[in-house]
């Protein structure tokens, strides 16, 4: 009831299932009968093995979402349980970006200047008609694109332990999908712990072979001459305790400061029939990335409660149970880029204390105007 439609796992019924086959991706490497791309809601899901990864994990969410909403909804409808699930999954998305992305990607300063802050420590300031929240152009052929400098020349592989399958080389991964149906090296959940525990690289004119020679491999793509304003975000020195440099910053918080205040749906707003009531409100703060992940993978063992981060070599003090309690409690990251009071050690999936689990009961009747 209310869910997207998947594929069961080729593996056993004890793994969880996969996005549906893609009959009609004329980009796929491979188009064979049992290693189709998966079919999102855009071509580009099959772009690499963990965009692929991404899509079907939010997927999952959304089906276990409506599992949760149809149990404690039994007379709701096929629609209903849908729109209900999708509102609540958006919501979810929302503030893990806002609250665990943007922070370590533009650094203290540009949150607190552009109000891109989320949670109690954070009073969302209204709806605003007069604000564009279309995606401008230098956002996205630009700015958004200094993803581009993380990608490496490999993508890691771990189990549930975190010990290391075979990496997949990224120039034979663009539109291939048999990596997320190679079960001896982890399938498609190794590959989203192995993006938890591999170390980015820093963004910069330097980027993997496999980017500059495979990414845009036909003949019609932009030329040498339209990349100049993106040459030119990524060779800018970083803000100090933020992963961009000052004008690729700005653009993108300037972009996300119209995301969020020019959605008449965004999920803090409560004013208007869609809005979420203060108690379901409470439940969407309770979102990480480390939940989702727990959530949906089948062989999750741990996982560091800010999952963005990596699990830190040495270990500081600790002033809070929980990502999410801190997260309330505190403004970060500092300009330094560090989270002091807060340790980052992976914890079991089953620790609620230090990885909340939302309480759908608390969700009740969910308007959908």
């Amino acid at each position: 009831m209310g869910q997207l439609k998947v594929d069961l796992s080729p593996i056993d019924q004890g793994h969880l299932p996969v996005l549906p086959p893609d009959e009609t991706n004329t980009d796929c490497f491979i188009l064979t009968d049992v290693n189709l791309c998966g079919k999102g809601g855009d071509l580009r899901a099959a772009e690499q093995p963990g965009l692929t990864s991404i899509h079907t994990l939010l997927v999952r969410e959304h089906n276990r979402v409506a599992n949760e909403l149809s149990t404690l909804n039994a007379a709701r409808t096929d629609e209903q349980l849908y729109q209900e699930t999708r509102k609540i999954v958006n919501a979810m998305y929302q503030h893990i970006i806002y609250n665990e992305f943007l922070p370590i990607i533009l650094g203290k300063d540009l949150m607190q200047d552009y109000d891109l802050n989320v949670g109690l420590t954070s009073p969302y300031l209204g709806y605003d008609s007069t604000i564009d929240a279309t995606i401008g152009n230098v956002f996205a052929t630009a700015a958004f694109r200094f993803g581009h400098s993380f990608v490496p020349a490999s993508l890691k592989r771990v189990n549930s332990a975190f010990v290391e399958y075979d990496p997949i080389f990224t120039r034979e991964a663009f539109f291939n999908a048999t990596y997320v149906f190679d079960f001896v090296n982890g399938g498609l959940d190794a590959i989203l712990l192995g993006m938890i525990d591999e170390q980015l690289l820093k963004i910069d004119r330097h980027f993997s072979k496999d980017i500059l020679h495979f990414l845009f491999a036909s003949t019609d793509a932009s030329n040498v001459n339209d990349i100049d304003a993106f040459i030119g975000l990524v060779t800018e020195e970083p803000i100090v305790g933020a992963a961009v440099g000052p004008t690729a910053g700005c653009i993108i918080a300037h972009q996300f400061h119209a995301l969020k205040y020019g959605d008449r749906f965004w999920y803090e707003d409560t004013m208007g029939a869609q809005a979420f009531s203060s108690a379901q409100l409470e439940e969407i703060r309770k979102s990480t990335y480390a939940r989702l992940l727990c959530d949906n993978i089948a062989t999750m063992g741990t996982v560091q409660p800010y999952a963005f981060l990596m699990e830190p070599t040495t270990v500081g003090p600790t002033d809070y149970n929980s990502f999410v309690e801190f997260s309330r409690n505190e403004i970060y990251p500092h300009s330094d880029g560090s989270l002091p009071g807060f340790n980052n050690l992976r914890v079991a999936c089953s620790n609620s204390n230090a990885i909340p689990n939302l309480d759908f009961s608390r969700m009740g009747y969910i308007t959908l105007n």
